[in-house]
Parts: C-alpha cells; sequence; structure tokens
C-alpha cells in the first residue's frame, strides 16, 4: 500500500466516523510536517476511485417503485449488511422496473433489465 493510499484510507475512515473539528487542519499540518503535501492531488484521485463504505444507492426505474419494492429493498440491504443508514435513490428509466441496491462493493440487482439480458443470453446460447 503506498503513502497516498494510507492517507485515503485514513480520510474515509474519518469521514465514516463523522464530522469532527480540526481534523483536515491536523491531517495537513501532519503532511506538511513529514513534506507529503504533493501526496494531496494523488490522494484526491484515489478517494474518487473508492467506493463509499456508507453510501447506499438504490436504483429504480420510477418514484412508484420504491413503494412497491419496499420490502424487497429492506431485504436486499438486510443481506449487504447495512443498517439504518440514509440511502440515495436514483431514478433510472433503463432499469425497466424492479430495483438494485448498491453498498461499498456489495449489490442485489433485481431490476427487469437484468432479468431480460439473462432471459436473452440463455435463449441465444441454445
Amino acid at each position: 500500500m503506498s503513502l497516498a493510499h494510507a492517507y485515503a484510507e485514513v480520510i474515509q475512515a474519518e469521514e465514516e466516523r463523522g464530522p469532527s473539528a480540526g481534523f483536515s487542519d491536523k491531517l495537513f499540518a501532519f503532511m506538511k510536517s513529514r513534506g507529503h503535501v504533493s501526496l494531496i492531488p494523488h490522494i484526491a484521485r484515489i478517494l474518487d476511485r473508492l467506493p463509499s463504505r456508507r453510501r447506499v444507492v438504490v436504483t429504480l426505474a420510477d418514484e412508484n417503485a420504491e413503494q412497491k419494492f419496499s420490502s424487497e429493498i429492506a431485504h436486499a440491504l438486510t443481506s449487504l449488511n447495512v443498517h439504518e443508514q440514509k440511502k440515495e435513490v436514483v431514478i433510472d428509466p433503463r432499469a425497466v422496473g424492479g430495483f438494485s441496491v448498491r453498498s461499498g462493493n456489495g449489490i442485489v440487482d433485481r431490476t427487469f433489465r437484468t432479468a431480460l439480458v439473462s432471459l436473452y443470453q440463455n435463449t441465444i446460447r441454445q
């Protein structure tokens, strides 16, 4: 693990703990004392690429689908070990129907689009 990755992990861990007074000032002072300020652009790129562990994204085909699939979404959140976190709801008409839940590296995809693509691929193979 590179030094930039280590800083990125520390920043992400602190972000998950919640806001704390002066963390960024203390971190910058530490980096400056060690001569690591030049790593900031690399750290920013790494943080952009790292999936947020706390971010939960629910993708739906339309606004009404959240009520329709609420129990299934709750079950998917439980299977991903996500409890009582704010979820970001994204409307994607390409999903056709159903839902998809993403959290960190885990995904539960129950969209109709995925089912239709799978059905098509299985039909073509035979």
